[in-house]
């Protein structure tokens, strides 16, 4: 592998690259194309400029779509091609995406200057191209330009939508009021065909909405569904929601305002969100969540991974964009959107035996989620994860006797300590969990805020369980003063240690841990200061 070529393999293997790369090179046996095969690259087509017949030779007319390579890489080929191939260039340029990346290294031979090939490559054939990202001559014969280009999208925000069979009505009343910012708007239709509970969406809807609409089969995948939406995208910032999400219309202002004005290091944009039950209204609030962005800038590097509640922050902070710098979350106060979050008809045991049911036809070993521990806590870890399960198994086997539990939430663990032979006691604050406790798992929760004194007397429990409470709590010692004055014997803790957990906007404390020799623990938890606090 030349140096040239050592040096374009280093930039994919720094972005973890995990999406579709097209190679031009002047031999059949790219080096860096093989590495790309071996190592990163999820597809790949290679096409050489002159060959002896054992690869495809460079043809009229790329047999790909438009839009659909994060990454042409030109590795070596000569100059004047390169400066002169007015109609391959134009070719290359087609099949790459905006947003995406036109690198490689091209051989100044044939009395072509570094000057000439720059500026055409800069002019970039029927798209503008960005700033040249990065130039260099390595100390190779022939000598060898290094280049990266972005495939510059256009200006504006492309809002997408991915629709799993809510109904017609549904997708108009989540999109209306931000319709007015968007220069382009996208809708898969994803509904089931013979599935009378997830209808296909009435391309009228679509139209009024003027869309590009397309439809599409469902996939089982979120993450790949919001990634084909993405493709599609023509413009600097994309918005990809689902339509169980609704945006109000000072939301939708606020939000095109950030996109609007947001500084160069920014690339994702994050919003609060009002979690409610099938009739959207008030009275089905049942807490507030931050959700992993889904407004962000268009770049190659930016993709959403994870089969169940798909998010970008992964790819984000394995390219070296990590949220905690690049990413600004929306005040509550200023903007939220609202989660519808069941069906009609539809219990949480439902929703989440079906989103077990993906899990499983995943790939537990998903190489995107190795490298951020907040994507593995909100992603693949939020239903059914092995680091989940055995949390549970855990706490389950620790109880003796009666237990307390804690932020009860709907009930999803404590029903698995009730099953388990103990008599049980909840508490929760959210009206709709304990009204879905109730629904799904016959258990009878108690209203009760855990910042607060425990309405019951000392040494009441044989075991008090608090899962992941501390870390929202600002006074986590009054929690633990109580859980362990009503304990008659054991108190069971699980707290989040993983380094990235401070990126959770609803943490009011960051907590690493350490064990020394096998023999000691030690805690280490630092206070968040946040600008906008819970009230």
């Amino acid at each position: 592998m030349t140096e040239a070529q050592r040096y374009l393999a280093e930039v994919f293997m720094e972005h973890r690259l995990q999406e579709r790369v097209l190679v031009v090179s002047h031999t059949p046996d790219s080096p860096v194309a093989r590495a790309l095969t071996i190592e990163r690259a999820s597809f790949i087509a290679a096409y050489v400029l002159s060959g002896d017949g054992s690869a495809t030779e460079w043809p009229d007319r790329l047999p790909h779509n438009s839009n659909v390579f994060d990454v042409v890489l030109l590795d070596g080929v000569p100059a004047d091609w390169a400066a002169s191939s007015s109609d391959a260039l134009a070719e290359v340029m087609r099949v790459l995406r905006p947003g995406g990346m036109l690198a490689g290294s091209v051989v100044l031979n044939q009395g072509v200057t570094r000057e000439q090939v720059v500026e055409r490559l800069a002019k970039g054939p029927a798209w503008p191209l960005g700033e040249l990202q990065d130039l260099m001559i390595p100390d190779s014969k022939p000598a060898c330009l290094v280049f990266r280009f972005l495939k510059q999208p256009l200006p504006g925000l492309t809002l997408g939508y991915f629709c799993d069979g809510r109904g017609d009505d549904t997708l108009w009343r989540a999109s209306k009021e931000m319709l007015q910012y968007a220069a382009e708007v996208i809708v898969f239709d994803t509904g089931v065909d013979g599935d009378e509970t997830r209808p296909h969406l009435d391309p009228a809807v679509a139209e009024k909405m003027g869309a590009k609409f397309f439809r599409v089969p469902w996939t089982d995948d979120f993450g790949e569904m919001a990634n084909a939406v993405r493709y599609k995208a023509s413009h600097e910032w994309i918005q990809i929601l689902g339509d169980d999400v609704r945006i109000e219309a000072p939301a939708a202002k606020r939000i095109a305002q950030a996109v609007r004005e947001a500084p160069d290091r920014i690339y994702s944009i994050q919003l609060y969100q009002k979690h409610v039950g099938p009739s959207w209204e008030e009275e089905d609030f049942f807490g507030w969540a931050v959700v992993s962005p889904r407004t962000f800038r268009n770049r190659w590097w930016i993709y959403f991974s994870g089969r169940v509640h798909e998010i970008i922050v992964p790819a984000m902070s394995v390219a070296g964009f990590p949220p905690e710098k690049h990413n600004f979350l929306i005040p509550k106060d200023e903007a939220y959107v609202v989660h519808w979050s069941n069906r009609p008809g539809e219990t949480t045991v439902d929703k989440h035996d079906y989103y077990d049911m993906l899990q499983a036809k995943g790939d537990p070993t998903r190489k995107a989620l190795e490298h951020n521990a907040w994507a593995q806590r909100f992603g693949e870890e939020v239903y059914g994860s092995p680091t989940q399960k055995r949390r549970m198994a855990a706490i389950i086997e620790a109880c003796e006797g009666d237990v307390l539990d804690l932020a009860s939430a709907d009930g999803w663990i404590l029903a698995r300590i009730r099953d388990a032979g103990h008599e049980v006691t909840g508490v929760e604050i959210s009206k709709i969990r304990r009204r879905r406790a109730k629904q799904d798992f016959d258990l009878d929760l108690l209203d009760g805020d855990v910042s607060k004194p425990l309405p019951f007397d000392d040494d009441t429990f044989e075991t008090v369980v608090g899962g992941e409470i501390l870390e929202h709590l600002l006074n986590p010692g009054g929690c633990l003063e109580e859980m362990v004055r009503v304990s008659k014997k054991r108190v069971i803790i699980s707290v989040p240690i993983a380094a990235g957990f401070d990126a959770d906007p609803m943490h009011k404390w960051a907590i690493r841990a350490q064990v020394i020799d096998g023999q000691m623990l030690v805690l280490v938890c630092d206070k968040i200061n946040r600008d906008d606090e819970e009230d």
